[in-house]
């Protein structure tokens, strides 16, 4: 979502429209689900991230700043609560499997995130939030380096090594 967009459907919120959230729902939703999915490893909870953080916008729409990049903001909040709620159910959370995974996708009838749950299993903690910053945020390199305190040269490597990971994955679109 374009900042200025952004922040207008934030200022909208301050000024009592409701529906703004509607639009931040939108176009968020889903980037905000899979990104706490890539960390809880369960369809249900990283849904449930996802809607709180939309509540959490929704309710402090007042105390929220300009954000000057709103994708970074939403996916660094997603991910915190993510790794928040990891902590708070104890480390069985991330012991689940990815098949356990792919099967709750697949029930809720979206095959793009069971093909990529699959595909994960393959790639690093590290990579797997590069794939997403670049591939689902559309993030460009430097944005990610920002994002995640790494170098840029060190993203350019890790997208490199992830094309090579995942290249059967063009057989399957």
């Amino acid at each position: 979502m374009l900042p200025k967009k952004f922040n207008d459907c934030l200022e909208r919120l301050r000024n009592g429209d409701k529906q703004a959230i509607k639009e931040i729902y939108i176009e968020n939703y889903e980037k905000m689900t899979f990104a706490a999915l890539s960390k809880v490893k369960n369809v249900a909870a990283a849904e449930d991230i996802a809607s709180e953080f939309i509540m959490y916008i929704f309710e402090n729409a007042a105390q929220i700043g300009y954000i000057e990049k709103p994708d970074s903001w939403l996916y660094k909040g997603v991910v915190n609560r993510a790794i928040d709620y990891v902590r708070k159910c104890g480390r069985t959370v991330s012991l689940l499997s990815i098949e356990e995974t792919a099967a709750a996708a697949a029930e809720h009838d979206n095959d793009l995130i069971c093909l990529l749950s699959d595909a994960f299993q393959n790639l690093t903690e590290r990579e797997k939030e590069i794939f997403i910053l670049h591939y689902i945020y559309g993030f460009k390199y430097q944005e990610i380096a920002d994002t995640l305190y790494i170098p840029v040269g060190t993203i350019k490597r890790c997208v490199s090594e992830m094309k090579d990971k995942l290249a059967y994955l063009e057989e399957q679109f």
